[in-house]
C-alpha cells in the first residue's frame, strides 16, 4: 500500500490500489463457548490513559479520503463452531473495487464459494454492483446489484439450482426508511419481482410492497425440486400458475391485498388479513371465478365418480377439532361461481364462515344448481364439554334427473327433488355423532318417473350409504321411515299410467321422512 505523504499534512489521505491475496482467517468457538478471537479484543484490566486533543474544537478527522481500489484475492475464512458442531467455509474469496473516496460511487465485484459441512448446502456465488454513500447527508444506494449463484448439496433437492438476484436499493439513516424496487428473483424457472418499502416508526417496523410471480408450471416447478407432484385426474393440470399482490405489515398485523392468483383456467383474486396481537385473528375475503375440482382429485377417484356419493357440508363432518375451534378467530367468505366435482355443477356458491371463542358457523351457505338452490345453516359449539353440530340444509327444486345423470352416467328417476335436513349431534367424531344424532330429515320428488327401479329399495340403499344406518325394504312398513309414494292417482284423482315400453312408472310426488332421536 503506498501513501501520498503531503496530502497527510491536510488530512487528506491518497493512496493506491490496496491489494490483499491469500488472506486465511480461521475463526473458532471451542466447546465451552470461547472464541480464538476473545484475546485480542478483550478490555485491559489497567485503565487507559487520556490523551489530551489536539486537534482544535469541531475539526473534521478527515478531510478527504481517495482510495485506488480494493483488490482482495483468493482469500479463506472458515468457521468451526465446536460446540454447534458447525463447519462454515468461504474459499476463493474475491473483492475488487473501484476507486474509492467520500464523494463518488464505487463499483465492487464479490464472487466466492460457500461450504456450510454438514448443514449439507453450497454455494459459488458472483455478484457486481455500485454503492453511492452520502454520509453527510445520512444516504446511501445500491445500484444495479446483479448476482448469480448456484446452490447445490444434499440441501438442495434436485441437484444444483440456479438462483438470480437483482435490485435497486436507497436507504434514508436519518428518516430510517428503506426501498428497493424494484427486486427480481430467479429461482430454476420462476422468476418474481417485488418492491419493498420498510419504515421504523414509533410502534415498530413497517413493510409494504407487491408481489408479481410470472406465470409458471407448477408441475414442472414440484419436478424440477425433486418434489412429486400430486397424481391428478388431468395429467395436464397445475401446468400454469401466477400471482399478483400487494402486502404490507407491522409489528400488529399483516394484510395481503388484491391478490390474484391464477393456477391453470382458475383465478383467485380477494384478501386476506391477519392480526398477530393481542391474539390471532383472520379474515379473509376470497372469490373464485370457476374451478373444475374433479381435474386435481386421484385419478381413482375420478374413475369412481360414478358411485361417488354426494354430501351437503354439514353431512360430511366426520371429526370436530374442539380445541382448534376454541383458539380460533375467523371471519371469511368465499365466493365461487362455478364449481364442478365429482361431476355435480354447482353455481353462485357462497359461504361465510365465523368463529369465535369456540363457536363456528357457516352461515350463509349457499349454491345453484340443477335450477334448483341449497341453502345451509351449521354451527359448532365447542364452548362446551362436548361439541354440538347442529345441521339445517335444504334443497328445493333441483332437477334430479339431470342430477343423478352427471353424478352416475345414468338417471333412474326424474322430476322435481327437494330435501330438508335439521339434525343436531354431540361428540368429537363421527361414532359418537351418529350415536347422538337427533332430528328429521325429509324429501319430496314430483311430477317425474322412476325407471325400472325398485323404490323402496333403492331408497334404502341410497339412505345406507349417506351413513344413515342399514335399512332394509321391509323396514319401511311401520318405521321411523314414512314413505308415500302417489303413483295410484295423477294430481287430478286420476289412475297414473305406467309405461311398460319404457320400463318406467310415472308419479305426481313421492314424499319421505326419517325421525332420529337419542
Amino acid at each position: 500500500v503506498r501513501v501520498k505523504l503531503l496530502p497527510l499534512l491536510s488530512r487528506k489521505i491518497e493512496a493506491g490500489v490496496v491489494t490483499l491475496e491469500g488472506l486465511e482467517l480461521n475463526l473458532e468457538r471451542g466447546p465451552d463457548g470461547r472464541t480464538n478471537w476473545e484475546d485480542l479484543v478483550a478490555p485491559s484490566e489497567a485503565p487507559a490513559e487520556r490523551i489530551p486533543e489536539t486537534a482544535p474544537s469541531g475539526a473534521s478527522p478527515l478531510a478527504a479520503l481517495a482510495v485506488g481500489g480494493l483488490d482482495l484475492r483468493d482469500a479463506l475464512i472458515s468457521w468451526n463452531d465446536r460446540q454447534a458442531g458447525m463447519n462454515i467455509t468461504v474459499t476463493h474469496l474475491g473483492l475488487k473495487t473501484s476507486t474509492v473516496n467520500l464523494v463518488d460511487p464505487v463499483d465492487a465485484h464479490l464472487q466466492f464459494e460457500l461450504d456450510t459441512g454438514n448443514l449439507g448446502l453450497s454455494a459459488a456465488v458472483d455478484a457486481d454492483t455500485r454503492i453511492d454513500l452520502n454520509l453527510a447527508g445520512g444516504r446511501y444506494g445500491v445500484e444495479d446489484f446483479s448476482l448469480e449463484m448456484n446452490l447445490g448439496g444434499e440441501a438442495v433437492p434436485g441437484g444444483p439450482l440456479p438462483v438470480t438476484l437483482n435490485l435497486q436499493a436507497q436507504g434514508d439513516l436519518n428518516r430510517k426508511t428503506f426501498t428497493a424496487d424494484p427486486v427480481t428473483l430467479s429461482v430454476a424457472d420462476v422468476t418474481a419481482t417485488t418492491t419493498l418499502d420498510l419504515a421504523q416508526a414509533a410502534s415498530g417496523f413497517q413493510i409494504s410492497g407487491t408481489l408479481t410471480a410470472a406465470p409458471f408450471n407448477l408441475r414442472d416447478l414440484l419436478t424440477r425440486l425433486d418434489a412429486a407432484p400430486p397424481d391428478t385426474a388431468d395429467p395436464g393440470s397445475l401446468s400454469t400458475a401466477s400471482i399478483n399482490m400487494e402486502f404490507h405489515a407491522d409489528s400488529q398485523a399483516a394484510v395481503i391485498d388484491k391478490l390474484s392468483l391464477r393456477l391453470d383456467d382458475t383465478t383467485i383474486t380477494g384478501r386476506a388479513d391477519l392480526r398477530l396481537a393481542p391474539s390471532p385473528a383472520y379474515v379473509v375475503d376470497l372469490a373464485v371465478d370457476n374451478i373444475d375440482a374433479d381435474r386435481y382429485l386421484p385419478p381413482k377417484a375420478a374413475a369412481d365418480a360414478e358411485t361417488a356419493r354426494a354430501a351437503t357440508p354439514g353431512a360430511a363432518a366426520a371429526a370436530i377439532p374442539a380445541e382448534l375451534l376454541q383458539g380460533l378467530d375467523l371471519d371469511a367468505r368465499l365466493a365461487v361461481g362455478a364449481l364442478k366435482i365429482a361431476n355435480l355443477r354447482l353455481t353462485d356458491v357462497r359461504l361465510q364462515a365465523s368463529a369465535k371463542e369456540g363457536l363456528l358457523t357457516l352461515h350463509p351457505l349457499s349454491a345453484d344448481l340443477y335450477e334448483g338452490a341449497y341453502s345451509g345453516n351449521i354451527r359448532i359449539d365447542a364452548r362446551g364439554p362436548a361439541p354440538l353440530l347442529s345441521l339445517d340444509e335444504n334443497l328445493a327444486g333441483v332437477r334430479s334427473g339431470d342430477l343423478l345423470k352427471d353424478l352416475q352416467g345414468k338417471a333412474f328417476m326424474s322430476g322435481l327433488a327437494s330435501a330438508g335436513m335439521k339434525l343436531s349431534a354431540t361428540g368429537a367424531d363421527a361414532d359418537a355423532l351418529l350415536a347422538s344424532l337427533d332430528g328429521t330429515v325429509s324429501f319430496t320428488f314430483t311430477d317425474g318417473s322412476v325407471k325400472g327401479v325398485d323404490i323402496a329399495g333403492k331408497l334404502c340403499r341410497t339412505l345406507a350409504a349417506a351413513d344413515a344406518g342399514s335399512l332394509k325394504t321391509e323396514d319401511l312398513v311401520g318405521s321411523a321411515l314414512q314413505m308415500l309414494i302417489q303413483k295410484a292417482e295423477g294430481t287430478n284423482g286420476a289412475e297414473a299410467e305406467s309405461d311398460a315400453a319404457a320400463d318406467s312408472t310415472k308419479f305426481s310426488e313421492i314424499r319421505g321422512s326419517m325421525t332420529f332421536a337419542k
